[in-house]
C-alpha cells in the first residue's frame, strides 16, 4: 500500500493510513524527500513513538535521512 508517511502528509492522515494499512494486513511503503521540506518535523521518530513503523514499512526512495532519522528507520526495521 504507497502511503504519504510523514515527509508528504499531516500526522493524521499518516497514522490513519498505516492503521489502516495493518487492518488489511498489507506492506506499506512511502517515499522520502530532504528534511527540512518535511510536513511533520521529526515524523520518523514520531513514528517509531507511536508504533507506527517497523518491519512491514518500508521506506522508498529513502536517499535524504539525516543520521537521527536513518537510526531510527533501521531500528524500527529490525524490531
Amino acid at each position: 500500500m504507497a502511503i504519504l508517511g510523514p515527509d508528504w502528509g499531516a500526522w493524521e492522515v499518516v497514522e490513519h493510513d498505516i492503521r489502516m494499512a495493518r487492518e488489511f494486513a498489507s506492506f506499506r511503503r512511502r517515499h522520502t524527500r530532504r528534511r527540512e521540506d518535511c510536513v511533520v518535523p521529526d515524523g520518523y521518530a514520531k513514528m517509531a513513538n507511536a508504533a507506527c513503523s517497523g518491519p512491514d514499512h518500508n521506506p522508498f526512495t529513502a536517499t535524504s535521512y539525516d543520521t537521527a532519522d536513518l537510526c531510527v528507520v533501521v531500528d524500527q526495521a529490525l524490531t
